[in-house]
């Protein structure tokens, strides 16, 4: 059965925090990590120059997500091995494209999987090597003053962010994690194992980083007040909006309250009924594994006849067999395309960027993939989805627990005498208060809807206060017919 806000908010933090206790950070690791991946994106850059120099550091983030996909382990690989064949086959396919001939696109694929065999072994002997003595690694800040940003260095390496996304790690850690959260030395080998692992997922370049992109804030808001989803498979501490997610690293955003990788089979019992939103890396392979798995949840679910609802934001690939799955699916029951003019994501780096926010490159695809059980998508739903994509967030906001962005139900006394409040502005004449996107949204629909489920004495008594409100409001101004506002 479906739960309620607040049980499966707790569910959440419960397999956050009580579930598994979070590793001890170990910053050298991350950093050589990091260094690793360097080294790999160099091999790239030489070996596929043909590809063009001003995007190499996109095509090598591409590559990457794609050989991830073959790797089956809880945390999404630094250094992909073995990567998966449809990885090392798109490359090949780009770079004789781009007027490279078959031996030489197939010997540069062959020399980056023997670079990353070498590279993925020698990380794994050191993350089985590390004691107590290297997750207690110092990590130096620098930078930091008032605003701007801060740097954070550890092993030769080092990670930038804003003083704001540090602070919002601060939060996550104390809500997520109580027991880490205590000790300013620790907060910061922790915060340093999450940028590093986000800039090497990436492919350790800052000008990366268009995997790690997010919606924006109101569509957050939009998704969890109309379709109770207020969680995400795919985010980061660094770009979720709630306090508890999914994500590709959850060793070390576990204590910032990561419950673990959407594609854990342990996730199951969580994933059995509600509302999810899933905007994942634009990887056709990933997005392909994706949708498979939705799909056995959802017959799951069906089999117990639970509500369940999975909301996927992904790009509009008519061309892609990713998406046409998705788009012919019969789970499929609201597809929203929006066009690149009329939305824009929060950047992928934008806990160290100037900007947070740009415009979308392309037009994107919403899809709802829905069990028998899951309330559908009303209209009016959508309209409000596709206005929230407009919003452009000007500034950070923090972290929120899903249960925030429930609709919450007013008791039956409470919503008895609910009136619409009027201030007076400038000793003038009442004036009507801003309606509420809610309220808009039911003002909106028929009567006869609004009543739909109701009392016979319920219903006379709606009717009763609408003719009231309407002879008051004619008593005042002849024309004010079409103003009044109705309270149901």
């Amino acid at each position: 059965a479906t739960h309620d806000a607040k049980t499966r908010h707790g569910m959440l933090r419960t397999a956050c925090s009580a579930a598994e206790p979070s590793p001890p950070p170990v910053p050298v690791c991350e950093a050589l990590g990091l260094a690793s991946v360097r080294q790999l994106s160099e091999l790239f850059h030489s070996e596929c120059a043909a590809l063009g120099g001003r995007k190499l550091h996109s095509h090598f983030e591409q590559w990457l997500w794609s050989a991830r996909a073959g790797v089956s382990e809880e945390c999404a690989p630094v250094i992909p091995h073995p990567p998966a064949a449809e990885a090392s086959t798109a490359l090949r396919r780009k770079l004789v494209c781009a007027g490279m001939s078959e031996e030489a696109a197939l010997a540069a694929t062959a020399a980056l999987e023997q670079r990353a065999k070498a590279l993925a072994g020698r990380l794994a002997c050191a993350r089985a090597a590390a004691g107590p003595q290297q997750a207690a690694s110092e990590v130096r800040l620098s930078g930091s003053g008032s605003g701007g940003t801060v740097t954070l260095s550890c092993g030769g390496e080092s990670v930038v962010c804003k003083r704001s996304h540090l602070e919002k790690l601060r939060a996550l850690l104390r809500s997520g994690d109580a027991a880490a959260a205590s000790g300013e030395r620790l907060f910061e080998r922790r915060a340093y194992c999450v940028l590093a692992r986000v800039l090497a997922l990436q492919g350790g370049e800052p000008r990366a980083g268009g995997m790690q992109a997010a919606v924006g804030y109101r569509v957050f808001d939009a998704l969890a007040r109309h379709h109770g989803a207020a969680f995400e498979l795919f985010a980061s501490p660094l770009n979720a909006r709630f306090s508890s997610f999914c994500s590709a690293a959850p060793d070390v955003d576990r204590a910032f309250g990561s419950v673990g990788s959407f594609f854990s089979p342990s996730l199951d019992p969580l994933l059995a009924s509600g509302a999810f939103q899933a905007n994942p890396p634009y990887d056709p392979p990933l997005v392909a594994a994706m949708g498979e798995r939705m799909h056995a949840l959802l017959a799951s679910a069906d089999a117990r006849r639970d509500a369940l609802t999975f909301i996927v934001i992904i790009p509009h690939w008519q061309d892609k067999p990713c998406w046409r799955a998705l788009e012919q699916s019969c789970r499929c029951s609201a597809h929203l395309r929006l066009p690149q003019a009329e939305h824009g994501f929060f950047e992928g780096g934008q806990h160290y960027r100037p900007a947070l926010w740009r415009a979308a490159n392309h037009d994107t695809s919403l899809f709802f993939l829905q069990s028998a059980a899951a309330p559908r998508p009303s209209e009016a739903s959508l309209a409000a989805l596709r206005t929230a994509f407009r919003a452009a967030p000007s500034a950070l906001e923090p972290p929120i627990g899903g249960a925030e962005l429930r609709p919450r139900l007013r008791p039956p006394s409470e919503a008895k005498g609910a009136k619409v409040r009027r201030r007076a502005e400038g000793g003038g004449a009442p004036v009507e208060a801003p309606l509420s996107a809610k309220r808009a949204a039911l003002l909106s629909r028929p009567m006869a809807e609004l009543l739909a489920g109701t009392s016979g004495k319920q219903r006379r008594q709606a009717r009763k206060r609408l003719k009231e409100r309407k002879r008051k409001a004619m008593r005042k101004d002849p024309n004010a017919k079409e103003k009044c506002v109705m309270s149901v």
